[in-house]
């Protein structure tokens, strides 16, 4: 069974893949790192996050503070976001608890995003993408 990473990391793939598609269909030809861009603000399919460990999180950020929880600014904005939305599905549906709601986000609600660095990103797409001099080469020839 695939992890929620796992499943993560293939819907970003697949995102990229299309935008490939698209460029090669239309005959644009764009710079990798403005592929991963396009593709990182795209919307996921869902959160990828499992209810107990964002809930503990959630909580830990309550606690503490969102800034002494979570050092890395890209990693601050999703879990902000997170939060926002769980407050969100609360205060729309005002019967329902932090677990209720927490449940609801993860079940129904998406990021605005991928949450995942350029970095990764790259790694993430080096063994679905080749390139052949010779067949570039050839064509011009």
């Amino acid at each position: 069974m695939k992890t929620l990473i796992q499943l993560r990391n293939e819907d970003f793939v697949r995102c990229c893949i299309d935008i490939f598609r698209n460029d090669c269909a239309t005959g644009a030809i764009r710079p990798l790192d403005t592929v991963i861009e396009r593709a990182l603000a795209r919307q996921p399919l869902c959160h990828y996050l499992d209810y107990d460990s964002v809930s503990a999180k959630l909580h830990r950020i309550g606690r503490r503070g969102l800034e002494a929880e979570v050092s890395s600014p890209l990693f601050r904005a999703m879990w902000q976001e997170l939060a926002e939305q769980v407050t969100e599905t609360r205060r729309r549906r005002g019967r329902l608890n932090h677990a209720q709601a927490l449940t609801f986000v993860l079940t129904f609600k998406r990021p605005s995003r991928f949450y995942i660095s350029p970095d990764t990103a790259k790694r993430l797409l080096r063994p679905h993408i080749t390139y052949s001099l010779t067949n570039k080469l050839s064509a011009i020839q």
